[in-house]
């Protein structure tokens, strides 16, 4: 849905939906103001939707490519073909580090006891939980691996 259109301001002078105001309605002369401000408008949405439909037939021709699907919430992972289960730290707003471990591609578990004050604790907890997991061949779950 475009942005551009015809509508009245609370003054009940045509403008556009983008904002836009015609400089016709600053001027004192009354008569015949409102038809030439209504036509500034609805001039300034053709020209817009004009560039615009240059711009889809632009694109048309050169598509832009598609963007590559994240693997996680945040997208920790720098090793992408690493086994699961695994397991990532993020720094939460109030500075501490959060842990979260994944069952798969889709598949996370937030680990939010305990919440961790520093990085290296998180990530020990977390190298443990999943050792543990991988040594036993289940996932986080409990289920086979």
């Amino acid at each position: 849905m475009s942005n551009h259109g015809l509508t009245r301001n609370p003054d009940n002078e045509p403008v556009c939906l983008c904002g836009y105001r015609p400089e016709i309605l600053s001027d004192p002369a009354p008569v015949g103001k409102q038809w030439k401000a209504q036509t500034a408008v609805l001039d300034h949405v053709e020209a817009l939707k004009e560039y615009d439909d240059a711009i889809d037939k632009y694109l048309a021709t050169r598509p832009l490519p598609a963007p590559t699907p994240l693997r996680s919430p945040n997208d920790p992972f720098v090793v992408m073909d690493a086994r699961y289960p695994r397991a990532g730290v993020r720094r939460t707003e109030d500075g501490r580090w959060l842990l979260s471990c994944w069952d798969g591609d889709q598949i996370v578990h937030v680990i939010d006891e305990p919440v961790f004050d520093d990085r290296v604790t998180a990530f020990d907890y977390g190298f443990l939980t999943i050792g543990a997991c991988r040594e036993s061949g289940t996932n986080l779950n409990g289920g086979a691996a």
